[in-house]
């Protein structure tokens, strides 16, 4: 009898968790139930793939000992293979606990498993005697997904000819993928494979097929992905022309922001059959069969200004237009001092907040460069020992080299607290710097001069530490004559 209740209680338990599965539209199988759903790609090494900064849809259906649905039952979905605790949520009415997971966009890559437990809490968080979560567990991938952009390629290409193409591959944190492969075609035609570096970065020099047609063609850079990191297809159009044709390969300045009448050297790169450049109806000098030079004068006006170039040849003519920067205004400067009137030797900040029709670049305090950082320049300086006003020069530049400056004031100050500064405070100490400072600037002369001044310093320091320990009823006038005394060689002291 005994063995006929069990074996009619495996029996339902079997059928609620295969009507489970069904009604899931999923073949049944032990332990799987594809409750977690997941907003991204689905391989077949895992029950789940997903990629980091994506929502995972964690889902349970909680059991009773009598295998019925069981509503307000704690439910603790766990990462196994990291041993971290994801969420704690409570079953509902129909017994289902649901939490959707934003995968952190930091988060470990690779393969883990994800479990739901039933908990309760009697001080602390333990399992559920008398409840169970179906599926226990489920295999889950976490991948990232990838960017594929060109830091460099050829517009304009003609037959035959060889050319290189720049690439960068990161993660979904902009993070560089070193010792990946990138391979390379023109339209359907593989031109080139090769390896990242350690920056991500990979340059690939290619040949346009001879049989090229002239008219726009597609450059495809491609990554085929792994386990743990997407495939990604970048697709660049390149123009195809007649090997005779003038073409020009690249524009470089010296300058893309410059102040008016500033320099602006321009280089130009051509293929096929060039006769001559011109940059805004200038002639350029031939350096070399395909290199081009000129120098211009900026303009005098601020603003965007466009530079055309024109590379004529074989009765045809090719155009490119570029663009510089007139900068003729100075950056203009906030700047404020952390403590206007510090005490002798104390730190100060330097806080500078700078706005410039291009970009600030530098800031520089006394000198001294400051760094930036949230968009505000920053920079500690000790001011000197010696009481008085003390002058900050601030400079900042922009990207043209516009310049302007300001001043910061602070006046370096001792408070009567300061002189009356308690036994164990620093006060002796500052004073006697104080007075080595003073004389310092006065020293000089022969080497007797400067062993009797460090004498006198000596003794200067040893009767300040005594006048600061003396009770406060004695007057600082008192211990300056018994100073002046000793240095007569009158009334001696001895400790």
């Amino acid at each position: 009898m005994e063995n006929r209740k069990v074996f009619l209680l495996l029996l339902l338990s079997f059928l609620l968790f295969s009507s489970i599965l069904i009604a899931y539209g999923q073949p049944v199988g032990p332990h799987v139930i594809p409750a977690f759903d997941v907003s991204g790609d689905v391989g077949a090494k895992s029950d789940v793939v997903v990629c980091r900064g994506e929502t995972l849809n964690l889902t349970a259906l909680v059991l009773d000992l009598n295998n019925q649905p069981a509503g307000g039952v704690l439910v603790l979905f766990r990462d196994e293979g990291h041993y971290m605790p994801i969420v704690i949520v409570e079953s509902n009415t129909s017994g289902y606990a649901t939490f959707p997971w934003r995968i952190p966009k930091d988060y470990e890559l690779g393969p883990t498993t994800i479990s739901a437990t039933p908990v309760v809490w009697n001080g602390s968080i333990v399992p559920d005697p008398n409840h169970v979560a179906v599926p226990s567990s489920i295999s889950v991938t976490i991948i990232s997904r990838t960017n594929l952009e060109a830091i460099s390629y050829p517009t304009t290409v003609t037959p035959g000819a060889q050319y290189y193409i720049t690439l960068r591959l990161t993660d979904n944190l902009q993070s560089p993928m070193p010792s990946k492969l990138i391979r390379l075609y023109l339209d359907d035609v593989f031109l080139s494979i090769g390896s990242t570096n350690e920056s991500g970065m990979i340059t690939l020099p290619f040949i346009v097929p001879g049989s090229t047609i002239p008219g726009i063609h597609n450059l495809t850079a491609k990554y085929l992905g792994d386990d743990t990191y997407t495939p990604v297809t970048l697709t660049l159009q390149v123009e195809v022309v007649g090997q005779n044709d003038p073409v020009i390969l690249s524009v470089s300045l010296n300058e893309s922001v410059v102040k008016p009448y500033s320099p602006v050297k321009v280089e130009v790169r051509t293929n096929g059959t060039v006769s001559f450049v011109t940059v805004n109806g200038t002639s350029m000098a031939r350096v070399s069969d395909n290199l081009w030079e000129a120098v211009l004068a900026a303009p005098q006006t601020q603003g965007n200004h466009t530079l055309q170039i024109c590379a004529a040849g074989n009765n045809k003519e090719y155009i490119v237009t570029t663009y510089i920067y007139v900068d003729a205004t100075p950056p203009r400067i906030t700047a404020y001092i952390s403590n206007p009137t510090p005490k002798p030797g104390e730190t100060v900040e330097i806080i500078v907040e700078s706005a410039d029709e291009t970009e600030v670049v530098a800031v520089k305090v006394n000198e001294v460069s400051l760094y930036k950082k949230d968009g505000v320049w920053r920079g500690t300086f000790i001011v000197p020992l010696k009481e008085g006003l003390h002058t900050f020069n601030v400079v900042v530049w922009d990207k043209a080299g516009n310049t302007a400056s300001t001043l910061l004031v602070c006046n370096i100050t001792l408070t009567p607290e300061d002189l009356e500064t308690t036994p164990g405070n620093n006060a002796p100490l500052l004073t006697s710097s104080l007075l080595l400072y003073y004389l310092s600037e006065e020293a000089g002369g022969s080497t007797a001069d400067q062993l009797l001044l460090m004498g006198a310093l000596a003794s200067c320091a040893t009767l300040l530490a005594i006048v600061f320990r003396r009770p406060r009823s004695f007057k600082l006038v008192e211990d300056i004559t018994s100073l002046d005394d000793f240095s007569r060689g009158g009334t001696q002291f001895t400790f």
